[in-house]
């Protein structure tokens, strides 16, 4: 994704659901794991904060090749976040619809 250009080091989130199963039932299990998902990715947020440097989050990625990378080969385990730290411009916007929009005409 163009806003990851530059990062110093990126975090894949994921979850062992069976480890959050046994104590709840399925669905509150699956919310208390997106609860700490939560709370996990805020703590590296105001960490890199506090260390001057940008953070970039994304839920969108390629699971299979991810967990492929990560060495996850079963159903009960899954990426599901992924949090990039590093010197950027912090853009939210592609670059290429920030030149549209400077070439759109004023009225």
């Amino acid at each position: 994704q163009y806003y990851l250009k530059g990062i110093a080091f990126g975090l894949f989130l994921s979850a062992r659901f069976e480890k959050s199963w046994w104590k709840y039932p399925h669905s509150r299990g699956y919310r208390v794991i997106m609860l700490d998902i939560g709370h996990a990715s805020q703590t590296v947020l105001l960490t890199a904060t506090t260390l001057g440097l940008n953070t970039w989050l994304s839920a969108a990625f390629n699971d299979t090749g991810v967990d492929e990378l990560l060495g996850i080969q079963n159903n009960s385990e899954a990426s599901l976040f992924f949090i990039g730290v590093g010197h950027g411009d912090n853009s939210s916007l592609n670059p290429t619809m920030i030149d549209m929009l400077k070439e759109t005409p004023k009225e």
